[in-house]
């Protein structure tokens, strides 16, 4: 079934299956609320969604009035003018009004295309949203026609975290490098940060604060430091097949997990606001985590990735030439899965056909129904091929 609805202050389509409930903001194409295990005693709502989006004084950017979920950004980062065009806040694909192309239900698969002319830069995006029935699962697709030039460009997923300070920990594929910004690459903002500037990191549980005491925290652990909001950047170092990003809440009795083409979106951008955003309509109470699977540099915007800067001199890529996007290249997968009472780790994570399988302690496994195909293929394969 699909339909319209307002829901929190933002006019949305719906799609669903017996599993998930989905909603996608008409303006600026965010994905939330979402619940996912609709059709068991404990449904999960995993995403963040902004308080404010009923209750602000009509001042606020779009980006940040309708903030929830994940959304797409071409360019990804802060607002910047780069080549004598000004480029806002991720973008037009995350701000303006995306057009309705077409509603489709055919195999046990519910999809809605949508479509976004944009000026800067100048192109058309196609959007298609995909859920499969008796999968916990969103398949999301951007296509990019007539565009030209580098930018940088990804996907802002960004999840609820409970009050209980270390209640989620994130998990990433195995080899990568994390790096924190430059004071002065990202702070203008004035957020109240905690992570030491400047780091190069290859152990995330491990990480240096701009204190004494304690000298190193923790950055696999959320919520983490209330009163500070930090942003890491995690290159995965892996880009042979699907790499993962895995958020395990086990007070709440399930896992939230991504997959994406690593060698499009090389890096998952950690953006960890625990009220460290003083200013309306954040106001110090903000708390979430964005696990963002991008191509940039930090969140600085257009003008900063597609320069020479800090990170393309360690051989990291900050932009992509958006001629070479294939159509296949920005596909996405996001998803939930229930475990079990004791599931408190993830040991091991590997891709089957058709099926995604996360050990936990001892050998304790969680089996997730996924067409982790689709990162290549760009097709969800028809219910009865699933069975």
């Amino acid at each position: 079934m699909i339909s319209e609805e307002t829901i929190k202050g933002q006019e949305s389509w719906q799609i669903e299956t017996g599993q998930v409930d989905l909603r996608v903001t008409k303006t600026g194409g965010h994905v939330a609320p979402v619940t996912f295990l609709r059709d068991t005693a404990t449904p999960v709502k995993p995403y963040f969604v902004a308080p404010w989006g009923e209750d602000n004084d009509g001042t606020l950017e779009p980006i940040i009035e309708i903030l929830r979920g994940n959304f797409f950004c071409l360019p990804f980062g802060g607002g910047s003018v780069s080549g004598g065009k000004k480029y806002i806040t991720h973008g037009e694909t995350a701000n303006n009004q995306w057009q309705l192309e077409r509603r489709d239900l055919s195999a046990g698969i519910h999809r809605i295309d949508l479509s976004l002319n944009t000026e800067a830069p100048r192109g058309k995006v196609e959007k298609s949203i995909a859920l499969k029935e008796g999968q916990n699962v969103i398949y999301t697709k951007h296509i990019l026609k007539g565009y030209a030039g580098r930018f940088p460009l990804g996907y802002h997923a960004t999840l609820d975290l409970p009050e209980e300070p270390g209640s989620v920990r994130v998990y990433k594929k195995r080899g990568y490098t994390a790096f924190t910004p430059s004071a002065g690459d990202l702070f203008a903002g004035n957020d109240y940060y905690s992570l030491k500037p400047d780091q190069k990191i290859d152990d995330l549980s491990r990480v240096e604060t701009i204190w004494k005491d304690p000298s190193h925290t923790d950055c696999c652990l959320y919520p983490q430091r209330k009163g500070y909001s930090d942003i890491l950047q995690v290159f995965d170092a892996d880009k042979s097949g699907p790499a993962w990003t895995i958020a395990l809440v086990p007070s709440r009795g399930y896992l939230w997990f991504s997959l994406k083409n690593a060698d499009v979106l090389p890096s998952t951008m950690f953006w960890i606001s625990n009220g460290g955003r003083k200013w309306y309509p954040w106001n110090g109470s903000n708390r979430c985590l964005g696990l963002e699977d991008v191509c940039g540099f930090f969140a600085s915007g257009a003008a900063s990735s597609v320069s020479a800067n800090r990170l393309t001199a360690e051989g990291r890529e900050t932009a992509r030439n958006l001629e070479d996007i294939g159509e296949n290249s920005l596909n996405y997968i996001e998803g939930v899965a229930p475990i079990p009472p004791g599931f408190t780790s993830v040991e091991e994570v590997e891709l089957e056909e058709g099926r995604l399988i996360v050990t936990g302690p001892g050998t304790e496994t969680v089996m997730v129904p996924v067409d982790w195909n689709f990162l290549t293929t760009g097709e969800v394969g028809a219910l009865s091929q699933s069975k």
